[in-house]
């Protein structure tokens, strides 16, 4: 993953008409840097990189990868 990655967003809004079942694309929002792994289109790694970012969260497993000789 890079660190100079900017992620983007679509903002929706609501219509002007009442609440209907869908809402309706807005303005493009970046978002600052963010943390956990990219998922570029056409890599199909979601799965993994949902699953890796799981595993992150317990400390037994980043302090196994730590101790690892690189």
């Amino acid at each position: 993953a890079s660190s100079n990655s900017m992620a983007w967003v679509k903002k929706f809004r609501k219509p002007a008409g009442g609440l209907k079942k869908s809402y309706q694309p807005g303005s493009m929002v970046s978002l600052a840097l963010t943390k956990g792994l990219l998922n570029e289109p056409g890599q199909n790694s979601c799965f993994l990189n949902s699953a890796v970012q799981v595993l992150w969260q317990l400390d037994v497993f980043r302090r196994s990868l730590r101790q690892l000789s690189g």
